[in-house]
């Protein structure tokens, strides 16, 4: 009929295309990611807000764990207190990597050339190692066994391992950032080394250790040769951290080191069994509690505080 108008066919709307299971795990993921970013910097934030300083200037670090600690370590407290930090750490390594690794003296540069660029220099240079060339896998070639009768440390090892080869790799660490700097920044830059605390030989890990998790690093090798009392064996590490903090002591009294400082951390780690009082101070057998990198930060802080601005 005329003027009849046939009602428009209605489209059919395409289903909505369903979220893929990928696609939903990236999101959240992402999600994830961002909450995960803005908590830190929430956590910096209040950090640098409870510290209140101005900057201080630039501090470039190579270490191990000290230096690279999930959470709060030394460096995260020397950033606290203003100091901006140019890091080249890495949680295990070694004093022997560090200072003959190609790779490691390639990442010094490459920051310290960084810095030049930006027109930074650098107020000083801290350096943390030694811990891993004495603890862990090889901890029981320190040791004579329980049932010798010889003293449990080995003089004989330990002035080979300590007096000669840790004495020559920190010689050779300190020779390439000294050298760097004065190539790359024309003059040369405060070093800042240190011994280490009187850590107990308990058998607690990262996180508790075990499965897949780093540690403990003393007390198995304890075990192995015979040595089964925790008190003895902490007072045994007193004496071997006496021994190491003799050797990096001596360090800045040698000729071609006067610009090089060491911290003596020991006074502010506590070792005291009576009550567990010295789990305020470590976390596990190696690396201190929040708490005790913050006390052992402050003892880097007065050297860096004392030297002059660059």
């Amino acid at each position: 009929m005329r003027g009849t108008r046939t009602p428009a066919r209605k489209r059919k709307s395409k289903p909505a295309r369903k979220q893929t299971n990928a696609a939903k795990l990236a999101a959240r993921g992402l999600r994830h990611g961002r909450a995960e970013v803005r908590t830190e910097l929430a956590r910096r934030a209040t950090l640098m807000k409870a510290a209140a300083v101005p900057g201080r200037g630039v501090v470039v670090a190579e270490g191990d764990s000290w230096f690279d600690y999930p959470g709060t370590d030394v460096l995260e407290r020397l950033e606290a207190a203003g100091f901006r930090v140019a890091k080249v750490a890495h949680a295990g390594d070694r004093l022997e990597e560090m200072a003959y690794h190609p790779k490691q003296v390639a990442d010094l540069v490459r920051v310290m050339r960084g810095l030049k660029d930006d027109g930074h220099t650098p107020r000083a240079i801290v350096l943390s190692g030694g811990g891993n060339d004495l603890a862990g896998e090889e901890f029981a070639t320190l040791l004579n066994h329980a049932a010798s009768g010889l003293p449990t440390l080995s003089p004989q090892i330990l002035d080979a391992i300590i007096g000669e080869r840790l004495m020559f790799a920190y010689g050779c660490l300190i020779g390439r950032a000294t050298q760097a700097a004065e190539e790359i920044f024309l003059r040369r830059i405060p070093v800042v080394i240190h011994g280490y605390g009187y850590s107990v030989p308990d058998g607690r890990g990262f996180w508790g250790g075990g499965w897949f998790l780093p540690g403990p690093w003393l007390q198995p090798g304890f075990h192995l040769k015979g040595h089964m009392d925790v008190q003895a064996n902490t007072k045994v590490m007193v004496d071997l951290i006496d021994r190491f903090n003799r050797m990096t002591s001596t360090v800045p009294k040698l000729d071609g080191f006067e610009h090089v400082t060491w911290v003596d951390v020991r006074p502010v780690l506590s070792n005291e069994l009576t009550g567990d009082r010295y789990q305020s101070s470590w976390d596990n057998e190696l690396h201190p509690t929040e708490a005790g990198f913050e006390a052992v930060a402050d003892k880097f802080l007065e050297v860096l505080r004392a030297l002059p601005e660059s």
